[in-house]
């Protein structure tokens, strides 16, 4: 890629970090506002609009995460934190973060995750972070009543994860490049708000010594896999 490319892709990746800090900041603004000028007096209310704040305030933290990933992956600082964990219950705990969330646009998370996974050497709060970055695309492209499915399965020497949609589903010409940094597709499948989440959820699965992988069908969904070794040497960074 030419150095003129990646600055229009930089200059591009500012713009849209703006607006994903701006939207969650005005919403947050606005419901704070309104229940500080006693204009929501209604409890049940109030409960309503706080669950939104709580929402968003999460939203625009996983936002500075990523933005705090990615000037560690370029300084060669980024960690990863292996330790035994049983993988079945790290997948499970992520899900469950998202359940709210599904239920608020009327979409429920099936999960399909054996009870026999065994326990391997992750960086059990990475691997959250990875799924939590799929699930929150799968549900933000996904039309409300719709179902996303995480299921996980043991083949071989590795642990295979997979999140699945039947939203609007990705381009074929934006599918190569998926995983690349800044990259965000340029038409109203665009996946990925910040064009981060996608690549840093690489740069993790790949540090583990896995794989991960799209496959999709627009109009008809997404499916994103990836996977995990079972032995690994403990302890470790990569970038």
């Amino acid at each position: 890629m030419c150095i003129r490319d990646r600055d229009a892709m930089k200059s591009e990746f500012i713009s849209n970090v703006s607006h994903e800090l701006r939207s969650p900041l005005h919403s947050i603004r606005g419901f704070t506002r309104l229940m500080l000028s006693g204009k929501v007096p209604d409890p049940e209310t109030q409960r309503e609009f706080l669950a939104i704040i709580d929402q968003q305030s999460e939203q625009l933290g996983r936002l500075i995460d990523s933005l705090l990933d990615m000037s560690r992956l370029e300084s060669g600082r980024f960690q990863i934190q292996k330790q035994p964990v049983a993988i079945g219950e790290v997948i499970h705990d992520a899900v469950e973060s998202f359940y709210g969330v599904a239920s608020e646009k009327g979409m429920v998370i099936e999960e399909d995750i054996p009870q026999d996974l065994p326990e391997i050497e992750v960086d059990g709060n990475r691997v959250k972070q990875v799924i939590a970055n799929l699930l929150s695309n799968a549900i933000k492209f996904s039309n409300g009543g719709r179902e996303v499915k995480v299921r996980a399965e043991l083949r071989d020497n590795e642990v295979l994860v997979q999140v699945i949609d039947h939203g609007i589903g990705i381009p074929e010409q934006a599918m190569p490049h998926l995983f690349e940094r800044f990259y965000r597709a340029k038409d109203s499948m665009a996946r990925g708000g910040a064009g981060l989440g996608l690549y840093i959820s690489k740069q993790i699965i790949e540090a583990h010594g896995g794989r991960i992988w799209a496959e999709s069908q627009p109009g008809k969904g997404s499916t994103f896999s990836f996977t995990l070794p079972l032995n690994q040497a403990q302890g470790g960074c990569d970038e």
